[in-house]
Parts: C-alpha cells; structure tokens; sequence
C-alpha cells in the first residue's frame, strides 16, 4: 500500500495497480468523540467541490457533520460541540444557540 492522491485528498492505494485495486481513505482524525452516536469519532473529509468538512467516521449509520473544526468541548448553554468560528472565535454548532467566546480569554 502507498499513499496516492487523488480528486478527495490522499488515500491508501495498491501499488500493483492493474491487477489489484484496494483502496483504503486517509482522514484526518480530530481526537473528538461523536455526540450523535457516542461510538465514533469525528474526522476531516473533503467534499466533492474540495471544500473540507468534519463527519462521524461511522458514516452509514451515523451522518453528524459539521463545516467548522470541532475543539472537543461543549457548550455551557445548550451542551453541543463548540466549533472554531472566524477571527480567532469559539462558537456553538448548534445554530438555535448564539454562544460566542473569544479564543484569547
């Protein structure tokens, strides 16, 4: 197995190409457990458009995903995961909750 690349980033490929075409996906790993199913973790996928998203790593049966990186922490408001915002902010992800932090306090 050598690592490739490919349309979705890098992934796991035979090196015997044509006669043997196992694949293995490379995600990266957040360390952040899954809130939905509690089994798995979160990963960074990329999208089909290349844009890069953070999902469950037990997809089929658990579709949570997110568009920002997860910290690993829940919100004091509403105990969702809080998710790095821009311009150096922490935020919920839930978006009925308006929970703002700034990362420099």
């Amino acid at each position: 197995m050598v690592v490739k690349h490919g349309r979705f980033g890098k992934f796991l490929g035979c090196s015997g190409y044509p006669k043997c075409k196992n694949i293995k996906g490379l995600a990266s790993s957040t360390g952040v457990k899954c809130p939905e199913c509690q089994k798995g973790e979160i990963v960074g996928k990329r999208s089909r458009y290349g844009k890069t998203f953070y999902a469950c790593n037990q997809y089929p049966d658990c579709k949570f995903a997110l568009w920002s990186k997860p910290t690993g922490e829940t919100c004091p408001d509403c105990g969702s995961l809080i998710v790095y915002g821009a311009k150096e902010t922490l935020r919920c992800s839930n978006k009925e909750c308006k929970y703002k932090n700034n990362k420099s306090q």
